[in-house]
């Protein structure tokens, strides 16, 4: 084999690889963001996560009277329907959390979760709770 068609082969075979690396990474950390085929939009606000304890506690609250713990649990208590809420806030950003508490059914046609009448100051209640629920040891 000539050195000339030794160069094109090295040269095709490290753009093809490059090329291989990057649609993985694509592949994999899109998909980051969205999960179980969700389709998120991009956010016309920004979400306020309160590191107040009083609105942390405020959110868990609310989650307990609505029932979302029907469905749902954090560190093993509660429904098995829905995900875990652990660790929410490593796979969705805040305001993802917010949209998806404000309208599932517009992420997610069909969706089994309800769409709750939270106001947008619940919602942010809501979120600051599942933001800190990794660092919290409640049930």
């Amino acid at each position: 084999m000539t050195e000339s068609k030794r160069t094109v082969i090295t040269i095709f075979v490290v753009l093809f690889s490059t090329a291989v690396c990057v649609s993985l990474l694509i592949f994999f950390f899109g998909r980051s963001e969205s999960t179980h085929g969700e389709n998120h939009t991009s956010s016309a606000y920004v979400v306020t996560v309160s590191t107040n304890p009083l609105d942390i506690k405020d959110g868990r609250t609310i989650m307990e009277k609505s029932k979302c713990f029907s469905c749902h649990s954090i560190n093993g208590a509660g429904g098995t329907i829905a995900p875990s809420l652990n660790g929410v806030r490593y796979r969705k950003t805040p305001e993802m959390i917010s949209q998806w508490i404000k309208s599932p059914g517009s992420i997610k046609p069909g969706t089994a979760m309800p769409q709750y009448p939270f106001s947008d100051e619940q919602i942010a209640k809501i979120v600051s709770y599942l933001e800190t629920v990794d660092s919290l040891h409640t049930h």
